[in-house]
């Protein structure tokens, strides 16, 4: 009487390759029928492992530039991985986040988290549905936006219209072409100065030239854009667009606005105040 398969492969390790597999069999002296039995639960045993690491080393390359978060809580946005970046998957969160692992050029290994919807990963999100989870595209509490830098072009726009939805902070909309001089003294003396980006942290900044891309014109005609520059603010949300100018002309010669009334300005409180005046004085 044989002793079953399942009872005599127990008695030793599990093979962790083919040759191995054989040399244990040899050893056995199994029968023919034991033999494709073993042979046959080895093999389901390496497919297991095979599927296993490829899935602890899941790498995925970016289509586009994708917003980094800090590891630690409460997470704060700290850049953007690049467009073409190797992200390896490290952990599938259940609040929609994804934590990877990127190395830069020179060496250095960064760790931090992503949006699921932004790596593309809407399975990891329908699997977790059950669960408490947190939509990346609704606000979420404890999260701050602080991001220094311009978002650039018809991508940027995109990304700051997400952004937006998860943040609920304003949007400073810059529409300027590079021939324009107005653009470029604005530019250079306010809007890309390293005051005005540290004060203007905590609202998202994107720059459109409607003269170098198509989809850049076509944001520039949906807003109805008609001069250099042009500079939007939409404050909320699907709320309508509100028109500001940090430049003025005095005798002569175009200046712009001081780093604090420039911020005051995008964060509408220069109008609240005019308009909290304006009340005041009627009564």
């Amino acid at each position: 009487m044989y002793t079953p398969c399942a009872c005599r492969i127990s008695v030793f390790r599990l093979p962790s390759s083919v040759p191995t597999c054989y040399r244990y069999v040899k050893a056995m002296k199994l029968g023919l029928s034991q033999l494709v039995c073993a042979l046959t639960v080895c093999a389901a045993l390496l497919q297991v492992s095979v599927s296993s690491a490829s899935a602890e080393d899941e790498v995925m390359t970016t289509t586009s530039r994708v917003a980094a978060f800090s590891v630690r809580s409460p997470s704060v946005q700290r850049g953007y991985f690049p467009a073409g970046a190797k992200l390896e998957i490290v952990k599938k969160r259940s609040d929609g986040m994804v934590r990877v692992r990127f190395e830069t050029s020179d060496g250095k290994v960064i760790e931090g988290l992503c949006r699921a919807t932004d790596l593309g990963m809407y399975d990891h999100l329908a699997s977790t549905a059950t669960e408490t989870v947190v939509a990346p595209e609704t606000p979420v509490s404890g999260f701050q936006y602080e991001d220094r830098e311009w978002l650039e072009g018809y991508e940027g726009y995109k990304d700051a219209s997400r952004l937006q939805s998860r943040y609920e902070v304003p949007i400073l909309i810059y529409f300027h072409a590079e021939w324009n001089e107005e653009c470029e003294l604005l530019w250079d003396e306010l809007l890309d100065s390293k005051d005005f980006k540290k004060k203007g942290k905590c609202f998202i900044k994107v720059r459109i030239d409607p003269c170098r891309d198509k989809s850049e014109g076509r944001v520039a005609r949906d807003y109805r854009v008609r001069r250099f520059p042009t500079l939007l603010v939409i404050d909320r949300r699907n709320a309508d667009p509100r028109r500001i100018d940090l430049s003025y002309w005095s005798f002569g010669k175009l200046r712009t606005m001081k780093v604090d009334d420039a911020f005051a300005e995008v964060m509408g409180v220069r109008q609240a105040e005019e308009a909290g005046g304006g009340q005041s004085g009627e009564q």
